[in-house]
Order: structure tokens, then C-alpha cells, then sequence
């Protein structure tokens, strides 16, 4: 289920990459090839790239809310960002820490 995952989330997130600047891109683009890569190796390696996922996205996350990278040349995060970059931890995290049975419900 993680692999389906990686796949899907790899995918939205380069298609994210469209009109966005410099910065954002190279994020996107960085952790969307990594996932959808990730998607079409085994399960525990698409577990860890779902932990590393949920991990990256979420330093992201805390740094659109408290304004971190709101300065200049740097990210600017806006709050719909904000509510993709918290799907993304969440759902990453799920795919990434639950145990084998729980997973193959979904």
C-alpha cells in the first residue's frame, strides 16, 4: 500500500511544480521524484521515504506556521500550502508507522 502511495503523492507533487518559483520547485520536484522513484522498489524502502516524507514535510509545515521561511529568498509558504504540507505529514506518517494489518484495510 505504501509503494501506491509514493506513487500517487510523487505525482502530485511534480504536477505541484507548475507556476510556482525557484525554491518551491526544487522541493517539489526533489521529494516527487523520490517518492514516485520510491514507489516502484520495495516495501520497506517505501516505508522509510513515507517516514522521511512525513518528517521533511512536517519541519515544512511548522516553518509555514510559525513564518520561518518568510523571509526574503526564501520559502514563501501561504496557508493552502500549509493544509497540503499537513496531508502530506499525516498521511505519510500513517503509511509510514502502521503496522502491516492496519495498512492493508485501506
Amino acid at each position: 500500500m505504501e509503494r501506491t502511495y509514493l506513487k500517487v503523492l510523487g505525482l502530485i507533487l511534480i504536477a505541484r511544480c507548475i507556476g510556482l518559483d525557484f525554491n518551491h520547485n526544487a522541493i517539489y520536484l526533489t521529494t516527487g521524484l523520490l517518492a514516485l522513484l520510491a514507489g516502484f522498489e520495495d516495501e520497506a524502502l517505501a516505508r522509510q521515504v513515507c517516514l522521511l516524507s512525513g518528517v521533511l514535510y512536517g519541519v515544512v509545515l511548522m516553518g509555514g506556521v510559525f513564518g520561518w521561511f518568510n523571509m526574503p529568498y526564501k520559502l514563501n509558504i501561504h496557508q493552502a500550502e500549509n493544509v497540503l504540507n499537513l496531508a502530506i505529514v499525516v498521511s505519510a506518517l500513517y503509511f509510514g508507522f502502521a503496522p502491516a494489518r492496519a495498512r492493508e484495510r485501506v
